[in-house]
Protein backbone atom coordinates (compact mmCIF):
# COMPACT_ATOMS: atom_id res chain seq x y z
CA UNK A 1 0.00 0.00 0.00
CA UNK A 2 0.84 3.47 -0.97
CA UNK A 3 1.35 6.22 2.24
CA UNK A 4 -2.48 7.83 2.72
CA UNK A 5 -0.53 11.02 3.77
CA UNK A 6 -2.14 14.09 1.72
CA UNK A 7 -0.49 17.28 1.21
CA UNK A 8 -2.17 21.02 0.18
CA UNK A 9 -0.78 21.74 -3.48
CA UNK A 10 0.96 25.11 -2.47
CA UNK A 11 -1.66 28.24 -0.64
CA UNK A 12 -3.10 29.58 -3.70
CA UNK A 13 -6.28 26.98 -4.38
CA UNK A 14 -8.02 24.33 -2.02
CA UNK A 15 -6.23 20.94 -2.88
CA UNK A 16 -4.52 18.55 -1.63
CA UNK A 17 -3.31 15.69 -3.06
CA UNK A 18 -1.85 11.93 -2.27
CA UNK A 19 1.99 12.06 -2.05
CA UNK A 20 1.69 9.62 -4.82
CA UNK A 21 -0.09 9.77 -7.91
CA UNK A 22 -0.49 7.78 -11.10
CA UNK A 23 1.41 9.13 -13.98
CA UNK A 24 -0.46 8.39 -17.22
CA UNK A 25 2.59 8.37 -19.72
CA UNK A 26 3.93 4.82 -18.35
CA UNK A 27 0.83 2.93 -19.64
CA UNK A 28 0.99 4.45 -22.89
CA UNK A 29 4.77 3.70 -22.91
CA UNK A 30 5.60 0.52 -21.45
CA UNK A 31 7.93 -1.09 -20.41
CA UNK A 32 10.38 -3.37 -22.14
CA UNK A 33 11.28 -5.25 -18.17
CA UNK A 34 9.27 -5.51 -15.26
CA UNK A 35 10.45 -2.40 -12.31
CA UNK A 36 14.26 -2.53 -13.33
CA UNK A 37 13.80 -0.77 -16.37
CA UNK A 38 12.44 2.08 -16.06
CA UNK A 39 14.00 4.00 -19.42
CA UNK A 40 10.43 2.67 -21.29
CA UNK A 41 10.21 5.53 -23.95
CA UNK A 42 10.02 4.02 -27.47
CA UNK A 43 9.13 0.16 -26.26
CA UNK A 44 6.68 -1.74 -26.34
CA UNK A 45 2.66 -0.39 -26.13
CA UNK A 46 1.31 -2.09 -22.92
CA UNK A 47 -1.80 -3.87 -24.05
CA UNK A 48 -5.33 -2.40 -22.77
CA UNK A 49 -5.45 -5.35 -20.52
CA UNK A 50 -2.01 -4.86 -18.90
CA UNK A 51 -2.50 -0.79 -18.98
CA UNK A 52 -6.04 -1.69 -16.68
CA UNK A 53 -4.30 -4.21 -14.21
CA UNK A 54 -1.24 -1.22 -13.32
CA UNK A 55 -4.35 1.00 -13.37
CA UNK A 56 -6.16 -1.25 -10.81
CA UNK A 57 -3.30 -2.18 -8.53
CA UNK A 58 -2.38 1.66 -7.80
CA UNK A 59 -5.78 2.00 -6.94
CA UNK A 60 -6.11 -0.65 -4.76
CA UNK A 61 -2.51 0.30 -3.40
CA UNK A 62 -4.54 3.34 -2.66
CA UNK A 63 -3.50 6.13 -5.23
CA UNK A 64 -6.26 8.48 -5.17
CA UNK A 65 -4.27 10.78 -8.34
CA UNK A 66 -4.19 10.43 -11.91
CA UNK A 67 -1.94 12.68 -14.14
CA UNK A 68 -2.66 11.88 -18.31
CA UNK A 69 -2.03 14.23 -20.86
CA UNK A 70 -3.15 14.30 -24.79
CA UNK A 71 0.15 14.18 -25.99
CA UNK A 72 1.11 10.78 -23.99
CA UNK A 73 0.12 8.21 -27.37
CA UNK A 74 -1.60 11.10 -28.69
CA UNK A 75 -4.71 10.46 -27.26
CA UNK A 76 -3.79 6.63 -25.88
CA UNK A 77 -3.17 7.82 -22.09
CA UNK A 78 -6.64 9.91 -21.67
CA UNK A 79 -8.30 7.28 -23.28
CA UNK A 80 -7.22 4.69 -20.72
CA UNK A 81 -6.81 6.73 -17.98
CA UNK A 82 -10.88 7.56 -18.88
CA UNK A 83 -11.98 4.17 -18.88
CA UNK A 84 -10.20 3.32 -16.03
CA UNK A 85 -11.71 5.96 -14.14
CA UNK A 86 -15.24 7.35 -15.16
CA UNK A 87 -17.65 5.02 -13.78
CA UNK A 88 -15.98 5.63 -10.14
CA UNK A 89 -18.52 6.87 -7.96
CA UNK A 90 -17.80 9.72 -5.78
CA UNK A 91 -15.91 11.64 -8.09
CA UNK A 92 -14.43 13.43 -5.50
CA UNK A 93 -12.66 10.37 -4.25
CA UNK A 94 -9.91 11.15 -6.82
CA UNK A 95 -7.99 13.79 -8.41
CA UNK A 96 -7.13 14.47 -12.24
CA UNK A 97 -4.91 16.42 -14.02
CA UNK A 98 -4.52 16.31 -17.85
CA UNK A 99 -2.33 19.07 -19.72
CA UNK A 100 -3.37 22.14 -22.73
CA UNK A 101 -0.76 23.19 -25.19
CA UNK A 102 -0.37 19.91 -27.70
CA UNK A 103 -3.64 19.87 -29.52
CA UNK A 104 -4.16 16.76 -31.67
CA UNK A 105 -4.98 17.19 -35.09
CA UNK A 106 -5.45 14.92 -37.88
CA UNK A 107 -2.41 14.38 -40.40
CA UNK A 108 -2.46 16.38 -43.03
CA UNK A 109 -1.40 13.55 -45.22
CA UNK A 110 -2.67 10.39 -44.15
CA UNK A 111 0.11 8.55 -46.06
CA UNK A 112 2.04 8.57 -42.82
CA UNK A 113 2.90 6.14 -40.49
CA UNK A 114 3.11 8.48 -37.35
CA UNK A 115 4.53 6.07 -35.59
CA UNK A 116 7.38 5.01 -37.73
CA UNK A 117 8.82 8.78 -38.84
CA UNK A 118 11.98 9.48 -38.50
CA UNK A 119 13.47 12.07 -36.18
CA UNK A 120 12.95 15.76 -36.57
CA UNK A 121 16.17 17.16 -37.92
CA UNK A 122 15.32 20.87 -35.86
CA UNK A 123 15.75 18.42 -32.89
CA UNK A 124 19.32 16.82 -33.31
CA UNK A 125 19.59 16.38 -29.88
CA UNK A 126 17.39 13.36 -29.47
CA UNK A 127 19.42 11.48 -31.98
CA UNK A 128 20.03 8.27 -30.72
CA UNK A 129 17.68 9.08 -27.41
CA UNK A 130 15.73 6.50 -25.42
CA UNK A 131 13.02 8.47 -27.09
CA UNK A 132 13.03 10.43 -30.02
CA UNK A 133 11.28 13.77 -31.09
CA UNK A 134 9.43 13.34 -34.00
CA UNK A 135 6.91 15.09 -35.61
CA UNK A 136 4.01 12.70 -34.81
CA UNK A 137 5.67 12.72 -31.34
CA UNK A 138 5.56 10.02 -28.68
CA UNK A 139 5.84 6.27 -30.54
CA UNK A 140 3.42 3.32 -30.39
CA UNK A 141 0.29 6.34 -29.95
CA UNK A 142 -3.12 6.74 -32.19
CA UNK A 143 -2.52 7.95 -35.76
CA UNK A 144 -2.93 11.90 -34.74
CA UNK A 145 -0.85 15.02 -35.51
CA UNK A 146 -0.64 17.73 -33.03
CA UNK A 147 0.44 21.51 -33.25
CA UNK A 148 1.47 23.50 -30.13
CA UNK A 149 -1.09 26.12 -29.28
CA UNK A 150 -0.82 27.83 -26.39
CA UNK A 151 -3.76 30.66 -27.52
CA UNK A 152 -7.27 31.32 -25.99
CA UNK A 153 -9.14 29.12 -28.42
CA UNK A 154 -6.41 26.94 -28.58
CA UNK A 155 -6.57 25.56 -24.69
CA UNK A 156 -10.48 25.97 -24.93
CA UNK A 157 -10.83 23.42 -27.08
CA UNK A 158 -7.88 21.01 -25.87
CA UNK A 159 -9.89 20.85 -22.82
CA UNK A 160 -12.75 20.49 -24.44
CA UNK A 161 -11.23 17.64 -26.62
CA UNK A 162 -10.04 16.19 -23.49
CA UNK A 163 -13.25 15.67 -21.81
CA UNK A 164 -14.56 13.56 -24.42
CA UNK A 165 -11.42 11.84 -24.37
CA UNK A 166 -11.76 10.96 -20.50
CA UNK A 167 -15.35 10.20 -21.23
CA UNK A 168 -15.76 12.61 -18.07
CA UNK A 169 -17.44 15.66 -17.36
CA UNK A 170 -14.59 17.29 -14.90
CA UNK A 171 -11.29 18.03 -14.68
CA UNK A 172 -9.71 19.06 -11.74
CA UNK A 173 -6.35 20.43 -12.44
CA UNK A 174 -4.35 21.72 -16.00
CA UNK A 175 -1.13 21.76 -16.99
CA UNK A 176 0.57 24.27 -19.23
CA UNK A 177 2.63 21.23 -21.41
CA UNK A 178 6.37 21.47 -22.88
CA UNK A 179 6.63 25.56 -22.95
CA UNK A 180 10.30 25.04 -23.27
CA UNK A 181 13.43 24.93 -25.64
CA UNK A 182 13.43 21.15 -24.96
CA UNK A 183 10.45 20.50 -26.98
CA UNK A 184 10.96 23.39 -29.84
CA UNK A 185 13.42 25.94 -31.32
CA UNK A 186 13.82 29.74 -28.84
CA UNK A 187 12.48 31.27 -31.28
CA UNK A 188 9.43 29.23 -31.39
CA UNK A 189 9.48 29.56 -27.29
CA UNK A 190 9.28 32.60 -27.16
CA UNK A 191 6.65 33.27 -29.64
CA UNK A 192 4.67 30.60 -27.76
CA UNK A 193 4.93 32.36 -24.14
CA UNK A 194 4.09 35.99 -25.81
CA UNK A 195 0.83 33.89 -27.03
CA UNK A 196 0.14 32.57 -23.57
CA UNK A 197 0.35 35.87 -22.16
CA UNK A 198 -1.61 37.20 -24.08
CA UNK A 199 -3.99 35.02 -24.80
CA UNK A 200 -4.21 31.77 -23.50
CA UNK A 201 -3.72 32.70 -20.22
CA UNK A 202 -6.99 34.38 -19.91
CA UNK A 203 -8.61 30.86 -20.93
CA UNK A 204 -7.28 29.35 -17.95
CA UNK A 205 -7.99 32.17 -15.66
CA UNK A 206 -11.87 31.95 -16.99
CA UNK A 207 -11.75 28.09 -16.08
CA UNK A 208 -10.90 28.64 -12.96
CA UNK A 209 -12.87 31.53 -11.77
CA UNK A 210 -16.16 29.66 -13.27
CA UNK A 211 -14.89 26.41 -10.98
CA UNK A 212 -14.56 24.10 -14.19
CA UNK A 213 -10.92 23.42 -13.05
CA UNK A 214 -9.87 23.94 -9.41
CA UNK A 215 -6.50 25.57 -10.54
CA UNK A 216 -3.84 25.48 -13.51
CA UNK A 217 0.09 25.29 -13.41
CA UNK A 218 2.97 24.72 -15.66
CA UNK A 219 5.28 21.74 -16.49
CA UNK A 220 8.82 22.33 -16.77
CA UNK A 221 11.84 20.39 -17.50
CA UNK A 222 14.86 22.47 -17.14
CA UNK A 223 16.14 24.76 -14.80
CA UNK A 224 15.57 28.31 -15.18
CA UNK A 225 11.56 27.70 -16.57
CA UNK A 226 9.84 27.37 -13.13
CA UNK A 227 11.61 31.76 -12.63
CA UNK A 228 10.36 32.85 -16.02
CA UNK A 229 6.84 31.90 -15.32
CA UNK A 230 6.96 33.25 -11.99
CA UNK A 231 7.92 36.42 -13.56
CA UNK A 232 5.09 36.67 -15.53
CA UNK A 233 2.48 34.52 -14.62
CA UNK A 234 0.46 33.70 -11.27
CA UNK A 235 0.57 29.64 -11.46
CA UNK A 236 -1.34 27.63 -8.43
CA UNK A 237 1.59 24.90 -9.13
CA UNK A 238 4.29 23.75 -11.01
CA UNK A 239 4.78 20.30 -12.69
CA UNK A 240 8.88 19.32 -11.85
CA UNK A 241 10.14 17.04 -14.30
CA UNK A 242 13.81 16.12 -14.69
CA UNK A 243 15.44 18.89 -12.90
CA UNK A 244 14.90 18.00 -9.62
CA UNK A 245 16.53 14.77 -8.52
CA UNK A 246 18.41 13.32 -6.06
CA UNK A 247 21.24 12.83 -8.95
CA UNK A 248 19.98 16.44 -10.45
CA UNK A 249 19.19 19.27 -8.13
CA UNK A 250 21.80 22.12 -8.14
CA UNK A 251 24.22 23.02 -10.65
CA UNK A 252 26.91 20.76 -9.54
CA UNK A 253 29.71 21.16 -11.75
CA UNK A 254 31.47 17.84 -11.79
CA UNK A 255 27.96 16.39 -13.37
CA UNK A 256 27.07 18.75 -15.54
CA UNK A 257 23.37 20.22 -16.27
CA UNK A 258 20.32 17.90 -16.14
CA UNK A 259 18.95 18.47 -19.62
CA UNK A 260 20.87 20.70 -22.35
CA UNK A 261 18.91 23.68 -21.41
CA UNK A 262 19.18 23.86 -17.80
CA UNK A 263 20.07 27.90 -16.93
CA UNK A 264 23.27 27.48 -15.24
CA UNK A 265 23.08 31.14 -13.81
CA UNK A 266 20.55 30.47 -11.08
CA UNK A 267 22.47 29.61 -8.12
CA UNK A 268 21.58 25.93 -6.64
CA UNK A 269 19.87 25.62 -9.49
CA UNK A 270 16.10 23.80 -9.34
CA UNK A 271 16.66 23.88 -5.41
CA UNK A 272 16.70 27.33 -5.60
CA UNK A 273 14.18 27.39 -7.61
CA UNK A 274 12.00 25.01 -5.25
CA UNK A 275 12.75 27.10 -2.30
CA UNK A 276 11.03 30.27 -4.33
CA UNK A 277 8.00 28.57 -5.13
CA UNK A 278 7.85 27.51 -1.62
CA UNK A 279 8.18 31.10 -0.11
CA UNK A 280 5.32 31.92 -3.32
CA UNK A 281 2.60 29.52 -1.52
CA UNK A 282 3.14 27.91 -5.30
CA UNK A 283 2.54 23.94 -5.46
CA UNK A 284 4.71 21.24 -6.76
CA UNK A 285 3.52 17.87 -8.47
CA UNK A 286 7.42 16.00 -8.78
CA UNK A 287 8.23 13.69 -11.60
CA UNK A 288 10.72 11.92 -13.28
CA UNK A 289 12.25 11.08 -9.83
CA UNK A 290 14.23 8.32 -11.21
CA UNK A 291 15.49 10.78 -13.76
CA UNK A 292 13.74 8.36 -16.40
CA UNK A 293 15.98 5.33 -15.55
CA UNK A 294 19.37 5.59 -13.87
CA UNK A 295 18.24 5.88 -10.18
CA UNK A 296 16.43 2.84 -10.61
CA UNK A 297 18.22 0.65 -12.86
CA UNK A 298 21.85 1.77 -11.58
CA UNK A 299 24.58 2.47 -13.25
CA UNK A 300 24.20 -0.49 -15.62
CA UNK A 301 25.35 -0.62 -18.90
CA UNK A 302 23.34 1.62 -20.88
CA UNK A 303 21.42 3.47 -18.65
CA UNK A 304 19.64 6.33 -19.48
CA UNK A 305 19.73 9.57 -17.75
CA UNK A 306 16.73 12.08 -18.48
CA UNK A 307 15.89 10.10 -21.99
CA UNK A 308 19.72 10.29 -23.18
CA UNK A 309 22.32 8.01 -22.41
CA UNK A 310 23.83 8.71 -18.50
CA UNK A 311 27.30 10.25 -18.92
CA UNK A 312 30.11 9.20 -17.73
CA UNK A 313 29.81 11.75 -14.33
CA UNK A 314 26.27 10.27 -14.09
CA UNK A 315 26.96 6.75 -13.93
CA UNK A 316 30.10 7.53 -11.26
CA UNK A 317 27.85 9.21 -9.03
CA UNK A 318 25.45 6.56 -9.07
CA UNK A 319 27.86 4.03 -8.40
CA UNK A 320 28.95 6.03 -5.18
CA UNK A 321 25.40 6.42 -4.30
CA UNK A 322 24.92 3.02 -4.60
CA UNK A 323 27.82 1.68 -2.79
CA UNK A 324 26.62 4.13 0.34
CA UNK A 325 22.94 2.73 -0.14
CA UNK A 326 24.42 -1.25 0.20
CA UNK A 327 26.14 0.08 2.92
CA UNK A 328 22.84 1.19 4.85
CA UNK A 329 20.66 -1.36 3.32
CA UNK A 330 18.63 0.96 1.48
CA UNK A 331 17.62 0.30 -2.05
CA UNK A 332 18.76 3.04 -4.40
CA UNK A 333 14.98 3.91 -5.82
CA UNK A 334 13.81 4.14 -1.98
CA UNK A 335 16.23 6.83 -1.59
CA UNK A 336 15.40 8.80 -5.02
CA UNK A 337 11.96 8.23 -4.13
CA UNK A 338 12.22 10.07 -0.55
CA UNK A 339 14.75 12.83 -1.28
CA UNK A 340 11.90 14.13 -4.04
CA UNK A 341 9.52 14.21 -1.42
CA UNK A 342 11.12 15.56 1.22
CA UNK A 343 11.21 18.98 -0.24
CA UNK A 344 8.33 20.95 1.27
CA UNK A 345 6.86 22.77 -1.94
CA UNK A 346 6.20 18.89 -3.05
CA UNK A 347 2.45 17.69 -2.61
CA UNK A 348 2.75 14.72 -4.60
CA UNK A 349 5.16 12.55 -6.95
CA UNK A 350 3.68 11.29 -9.87
CA UNK A 351 5.51 7.84 -11.39
CA UNK A 352 5.09 6.45 -14.67
CA UNK A 353 3.73 2.65 -13.47
CA UNK A 354 4.39 -0.06 -16.83
CA UNK A 355 2.94 -2.77 -14.90
CA UNK A 356 1.27 -4.19 -11.66
CA UNK A 357 4.47 -5.05 -10.46
CA UNK A 358 6.45 -1.83 -10.53
CA UNK A 359 3.35 -0.42 -8.55
CA UNK A 360 4.01 -3.81 -5.87
CA UNK A 361 8.00 -2.32 -5.92
CA UNK A 362 6.93 1.12 -5.43
CA UNK A 363 5.05 1.22 -2.50
CA UNK A 364 7.72 -1.08 -0.93
CA UNK A 365 10.28 1.51 -1.71
CA UNK A 366 8.26 4.69 -0.92
CA UNK A 367 7.76 2.90 3.05
CA UNK A 368 11.94 1.75 3.16
CA UNK A 369 12.71 3.00 6.45
CA UNK A 370 15.92 5.24 5.35
CA UNK A 371 18.10 6.18 8.46
CA UNK A 372 19.17 10.05 9.36
CA UNK A 373 22.70 8.63 8.66
CA UNK A 374 21.86 8.09 5.02
CA UNK A 375 21.32 11.43 4.25
CA UNK A 376 23.87 12.92 6.94
CA UNK A 377 26.41 10.75 5.06
CA UNK A 378 25.26 11.64 1.44
CA UNK A 379 25.65 15.21 1.95
CA UNK A 380 29.17 15.10 3.52
CA UNK A 381 30.14 12.96 0.42
CA UNK A 382 29.00 15.60 -1.62
CA UNK A 383 26.37 13.42 -3.24
CA UNK A 384 23.53 15.72 -2.50
CA UNK A 385 23.85 19.66 -1.74
CA UNK A 386 24.06 20.50 1.93
CA UNK A 387 20.82 22.43 2.22
CA UNK A 388 18.64 19.75 0.60
CA UNK A 389 16.05 18.59 2.43
CA UNK A 390 15.74 15.49 3.68
CA UNK A 391 14.17 13.30 5.94
CA UNK A 392 11.24 10.58 6.43
CA UNK A 393 8.00 10.58 4.49
CA UNK A 394 4.97 12.35 6.49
Amino acid sequence: MFPTIRRALGRRINVDLPIIGFGGAGIMLGGKEPVDNRANLGFRLPSDVQAEATQQACWDAGCRYWDTSPWYGRGQSEHRVGRHLYEVEPRESFALSTKVGRRLVRPRNMAFDLNNLPPDPAFPQFAGWAFQQTKGGCPKGLQFDHIHDYSYDGIMRSYEDSLQRLGMNRIDLLVIHDLDMMHMTPHQADAHFGNLLTSGIHALEELKGSGEIKGFGAGVNHVGCMSKFLQSIDLDFFLVSQCYSMLHHWNDPSLGPATTYCDTGIKNGALAELDAVLERGVGVVAATTFNAGILVSGAKEGAVCNYRPATEAELERVRSIQHLCDEFSVPLPAAAIQFSLAHPAVASLIAGFGSPTEVESFSKWVSTDVPDEFWIRMKSAGFIHPDAPTGPVS
